[in-house]
């Protein structure tokens, strides 16, 4: 749960970086280039949730699922 807190945060700064430009943050200048950084951290962040919500079996997604597999 922590990692995905994390991944949020640095994800929140730089789209901050991307929205003003060139910013610093935390002592490292960031520039309109590291947009692609942002992409990979975005997507792995997705991901990273997207497992999260998998690992945890909630009832909405019963219905998605074919009652074979379970039971």
């Amino acid at each position: 749960m922590r990692d995905v807190e994390k991944c949020m945060a640095r994800l929140q700064e730089l789209q901050l970086t991307v929205a003003g430009g060139s910013k610093v943050i935390s002592g490292v200048s960031l520039s309109p280039r590291s947009t692609r950084g942002y992409m990979k951290t975005s997507l792995r962040c997705k991901q990273e949730s997207l497992r999260m919500k998998n690992s945890t079996p909630r009832k909405s997604l019963v219905g998605k699922f074919p009652t074979t597999a379970g039971g």
